[in-house]
């Protein structure tokens, strides 16, 4: 259920910058992928990967995502 609210929420919780180049989101075993159409924005993405976890996580009340994977 938390996984289903997150995915939803992607674009409210990461800005319009990073959704209008996102082309898909989804999670599956606390492992979110997240495919995008730019190669620089992916790279910036790697860098804040811990970030990102840590936001998604406090949205969703508990540890719902241990890992990160850019395509």
């Amino acid at each position: 259920m938390a996984e289903k609210r997150l995915v939803g929420q992607w674009a409210s919780l990461m800005g319009p910058t990073i959704a209008n180049r996102t082309l898909e989101v989804n999670i599956q075993e606390g492992v979110l992928y997240v495919s995008l159409n730019s190669a620089s924005l992916r790279q910036e993405l790697m860098q804040s990967r811990e970030k990102i976890i840590q936001l998604l996580n406090r949205e969703a009340g508990a540890e719902v995502i241990k890992e990160i994977v850019l395509r």
